[in-house]
Parts: structure tokens; C-alpha cells; sequence
């Protein structure tokens, strides 16, 4: 049965076919969609919409509906809620690929195209490379078989040529191609298919790395998985919030392209009993700082449960960012100079920018309890190599 509110039956004409849908009308056209037995199509969906005083729908919206029929669903759930809730990889879509920095640098390249029984191999470089993705330059020749990459969905190994790394080829895929006006080269958009990290594509030096154990204690010894999974995805947060924060002291050190922040790796888990612990080799400087900073927002916890975020962000201004400024010169053997300090200390910069939006969040709930404990080693027994 359809619900047609108070004055709501004559405000459109009969026949009316205005796509301007609100959620009211998605709604309604949605439980039309369902009691047809999904079944109706949408020209006589939209008349009886209309009929009702409602707006039609779009052809998008009645392909939402299909969607929603074949993923079981029973009530509405607007467009870019059922997007997110029936993600492939919610670890890597295309919001949390746009995080990752991409550095300006130009690498000879190597794509082989995968097409049913056919590999079709490319030469091109790079204009930009990151964990997550590349955009390179390709000639003019190569223009029919990248259009059908993308067309196609198809799946390209990439790997970097004429370096010391030999980590071997990595999945991609090419989301992208347009032309250069004056060249008719063709530049490509390119998206790993799991990240990436710099030490595998870039010949450069990476930054002194050192191993630290986290013991997680679940709260119960029935406790669901998603207390260690939820820990994980905010220790991963973490870690990637102190290599941005590192990459723009390396940029203001003046050595950005000489150095690679290494990406945190497990190295180690023991899972035989409560609490377990889990090695991550990372960066030694970033280790530190996040050592820092946990210490600091534990003991704001501790004194007034709820944190101020605000003071939390001054207090780790202070005391976190220049022990990773110190450790960062010493490793690339630079100093700072006075104005690329003043830059990086900035309160409405980057590095603050990061702390509020990235560390003080992943803090919020590493050291929230209630959910189990993951706690840092009470002293150095780490190893830096």
C-alpha cells in the first residue's frame, strides 16, 4: 500500500516526469519497487509515483533499486550508504588511495598488459609514484591497447626498470588515459592493487628501522575479532600519520628525494595466549614519535578521561614533533633552517593538520580500553637495524 501524506496527491501532474527526487520519493518508489515483487519496470513505477504526488525517479535510482533487491535488502538505504556498506576492499577504495603521497619523480617503467591469452608489453616513466598508484607517460603507439585496459578492466603487471630493486613485477590496473595536445603521448592513470610501499619502487635510502612489540589483551576471553581488527586499522593509521608527518620534515631537511620512509611490517606474531604481541619493524624515528604521543594522550586519559583535543594537539606540538624533527636530522644529517622550523611548528599547518585529523583520532581509540588493550613495551627492549 502506498502512504500519500495530507495535500501531497496534487502536487504534480499526472504524467509529470521530474527527476529531482527527493528521499521521500526514493522511499517511496522503493517500497512500490518491492511490493511489485520487484518486478515492475520504471516507466509504470514513475506513473504511479506521479499519481501519487510524488517526483519519478531516475534511471540511476531504479538501478539502485536492483542493487538493493539482489543484496537482500528489505528497507531503503540511500545511494551512497549501500556504496560504502558493499565495498569490495574497504581497506583500499578510491577515498583511501587518495590519501597516499605520490612524489613528483620520473622512473623508466615497464607495463605488461594482460588480454585473454595475449601480453602486450609497454616502456614508458613515471610522472608521479606512490604507494598506491602511478601516472606515467606512454607513446603514441600504445594508445589502443591502454583504451582497452581501461574499457576492459584489465590487469597489468608494473614494475620500475634501471634500479638496484628487484622485488619483482605488481598488479595494477588502468583506470585513466587522455592525450598530451602537442606530443600525442598518452598519459595513464594507474592504480595498485594493494598497497605499495616506496621501498619497492624507489632506489633510494631508506631510514633507519627498528622493531617494536605491541601486546593486545582483549577484554574478555570470548571477545569478538573486531576488538583486534578495530586496534589494527587505528595502529596502521598511526603509523601512516607519523611517515606524513616524517616526509614533511625530510621535505623541509631539503633531502625529500634522497630518502624512503619505510611502511610499518609485522614481523613477528605470537597468538598461543592472552595477551599476544605483534612485532612491527618501522621507522626508528617514527616509532619515537609515536611513542611520544601515545604517552602523552594516555596520561591526558588518565588525568581527565575525556581528552581535549585541542590541548592534546598543543601538548604533542610541543613535546612529540621536535623529538621526531631531532631524530629525522640526525639520520639525514642536515639541520633544519630557522624558517623551514617556524613552517613545520606552524599551529594552522600541515603537521598540525595531521595530528588533529589523523593521531589524535587513531589515539582516541588505541588507548580507549573498553574495547581491549593494545599496549606499547614499558621499556626499550625493541631492536633498530
Amino acid at each position: 500500500m502506498i502512504f500519500v501524506p495530507e495535500g501531497m496527491g496534487h502536487q504534480l501532474p499526472v504524467g509529470g516526469q521530474q527527476l529531482s527526487a527527493t528521499l521521500v520519493d526514493a522511499k517511496q518508489g522503493w517500497l512500490i519497487f518491492r511490493d511489485s515483487n520487484y518486478s515492475i519496470n520504471r516507466d509504470h513505477l514513475n506513473e504511479r509515483l506521479v499519481a501519487a504526488g510524488y517526483k519519478a525517479i531516475s534511471k540511476r535510482m531504479f538501478r539502485h533499486y536492483n542493487k538493493l533487491h539482489r543484496f537482500g535488502y528489505d528497507k531503503y538505504l540511500p545511494i551512497n550508504r549501500l556504496d560504502i556498506s558493499t565495498l569490495h576492499d574497504p581497506l583500499w577504495d578510491d577515498k583511501i588511495k587518495t590519501q597516499y603521497h605520490s612524489d613528483m619523480v620520473s622512473v623508466d617503467v615497464r607495463l605488461s598488459i594482460r588480454d585473454g591469452e595475449q601480453v602486450i608489453e609497454l616502456v614508458g616513466q613515471t610522472m608521479q609514484l606512490g604507494p598506491s598508484g602511478a601516472t606515467c607517460v606512454f607513446g603514441a603507439e600504445y594508445t589502443t591497447i591502454l583504451t582497452r585496459a581501461v574499457s576492459a578492466r584489465l590487469v597489468a603487471d608494473f614494475e620500475t626498470v634501471g634500479t638496484t630493486i628487484s622485488t619483482g613485477p605488481k598488479s595494477v590496473r588502468v583506470e585513466e588515459v587522455g592525450t598530451v595536445e602537442d606530443t600525442g603521448e598518452i598519459v595513464a592513470e594507474l592504480s595498485f592493487l594493494s598497497y605499495v610501499p616506496l621501498t619497492m619502487l624507489l632506489d633510494r635510502l631508506v631510514l633507519v628501522e627498528k622493531t617494536t612489540r605491541f601486546t593486545f589483551t582483549p577484554s574478555s576471553d570470548e571477545a569478538s575479532l573486531h576488538e583486534l581488527v578495530r586496534k589494527l586499522y587505528w595502529l596502521y593509521q598511526l603509523g601512516e600519520a607519523g611517515n606524513a608527518i616524517s616526509r614533511v620534515i625530510l621535505d623541509g631537511l631539503g633531502v625529500e628525494h634522497e630518502f624512503t620512509v619505510p611502511t610499518p611490517a609485522i614481523t613477528k606474531v605470537n597468538s598461543n595466549s592472552f595477551p599476544f604481541y605483534i612485532d612491527l619493524k618501522m621507522g626508528s624515528a617514527v616509532g619515537g614519535f609515536m611513542a611520544a604521543c601515545w604517552a602523552t594522550y594516555q596520561l591526558m586519559r588518565y588525568q581527565h578521561f575525556a581528552v581535549n583535543r585541542a590541548r592534546a594537539k598543543s601538548e604533542m606540538m610541543e613535546k612529540a614533533v621536535p623529538i621526531l624533527i631531532e631524530l629525522m636530522k640526525q639520520e639525514a644529517g642536515r639541520e633544519l633552517a630557522v624558517e623551514a622550523f617556524k613552517e613545520i611548528m606552524k599551529s594552522d599547518g600541515l603537521v598540525s593538520e595531521i595530528l588533529k585529523s589523523k593521531v589524535i583520532p587513531s589515539l582516541d581509540r588505541l588507548t580507549d580500553n573498553s574495547s581491549g588493550k593494545l599496549a606499547l613495551p614499558e621499556k626499550d627492549d625493541t631492536q633498530a637495524k
